[in-house]
């Protein structure tokens, strides 16, 4: 590896700061898809986030 190629690779942050454990979600094999994500029972999320592309994906619950 040359030096130039070694200064400008960047560093990877924190695992800590990658990975935010407030939204919760709930599944089991027979989830049912009749709740959005984050509306199921037990889920919780914050409210500024949605998942619109994981409400697209049918019966996305079982497929976990």
């Amino acid at each position: 590896m040359s030096n130039t190629q070694s200064k400008t690779k960047k560093k990877e942050p924190p695992l800590e700061s990658m990975y935010i454990n407030d939204d919760v979600f709930m599944f089991y094999p027979k989830s049912s898809n009749k709740f959005l994500p984050g509306f199921g029972f037990g889920e919780k999320i914050k409210m500024t986030h949605s998942y619109p592309e994981l409400a697209k994906i049918e019966d996305w619950r079982k497929k976990l």
